[in-house]
Formats: structure tokens, C-alpha cells, sequence
């Protein structure tokens, strides 16, 4: 297993599908230019500053992500200076790990680069909040059936 930054603007296409398995963690289907523009901001136009990725490889293939992104209008805002995160990892790779490493590898070079807290929206019933809960978020508020949550890099 690999682990590589993506800062460019490329990144976007890289982005798209793991995008979609966090809007589809409970087996709705959804196209992705259908997606909201609200959601779809988390990856278009990828390259902007402040933008951080951070993918899993696997014999060459992108396996997992975790990538973080100021979104004023994000579902999981906390503060101007407080980016949100995004991580998914393909079910075949699920349960080993990688999500954890790709989130703790992407706080300390997110910490080394002087940024605090990290901010997510994670839906209530998505197992994935016991993960974010174990990696030390916590609950900054509701939002409808969404949990806000902050760690500190």
C-alpha cells in the first residue's frame, strides 16, 4: 500500500468516484453530474488553495482518499479557517485499515502545515461516525439527520 499527495487540477477526476461512495454509503445511486453543486464543490475545480488529497494505491490502483477543502457553504462548516474532510475507501479495501491511516496521515501534514481542526458532516446511521468518533471527532452540532463534528490535527 502507497500513500500519495494529488494537488493537481487532475485530481478532480481522481476524486469523483470516492466522492460518490460518501454520498452513496447506503447503496442510494446517484450520478454524479446530478450530484447538488453544493456536493460536487467538494472535488470540482480541484487545485484551489487550501485544497489537501491524500490517496491509497494499490498496485497502481487508487483504493482509497482523504481530502480536505474550505467550503463556506459546506454541510460540515464549521469556521472559515476550518476545512472539511471527505474520506471513502472501495469496499473491496474496507475493514483494513486504510481509511484510519489516510486521515491520520492527512492531519499531521495538514498540523505541519499549521492548520488546527478539521471539520465533517457524517449522517447519524453511516458506521463510518464510530471511525471519525475513534479518531477523536467530536460532535460540534446537528444538522437535520447529520452529526457535525471537529478534531483537532
Amino acid at each position: 500500500m502507497n500513500f500519495s499527495g494529488a494537488t493537481e487540477p487532475s485530481t478532480t477526476q481522481l476524486l469523483e468516484p470516492f466522492l460518490m461512495q460518501c454520498i452513496n454509503w447506503s447503496g442510494t445511486h446517484t450520478n454524479f453530474d446530478e450530484l447538488d453543486p453544493h456536493v460536487r464543490a467538494y472535488v470540482e475545480d480541484w487545485g484551489k488553495d487550501g485544497d489537501h488529497a491524500l490517496i491509497a494505491w494499490e498496485d497502481d490502483q487508487p483504493v482509497g482518499a482523504a481530502w480536505v477543502r474550505y467550503l463556506p457553504h459546506g454541510y460540515g462548516y464549521i469556521a472559515d479557517d476550518v476545512p472539511e474532510l471527505a474520506v471513502a475507501v472501495i469496499p473491496e479495501f474496507q475493514g483494513r485499515g486504510i481509511a484510519t491511516k489516510l486521515i491520520s496521515k492527512l492531519h499531521s501534514k495538514l498540523y505541519d502545515e499549521g492548520i488546527e481542526s478539521v471539520s465533517l458532516s457524517v449522517n447519524h446511521a453511516n458506521p463510518a461516525a464510530a471511525l471519525f468518533a475513534q479518531l477523536g471527532y467530536i460532535s460540534a452540532g446537528v444538522n437535520g439527520d447529520s452529526s457535525l463534528m471537529i478534531a483537532s490535527t
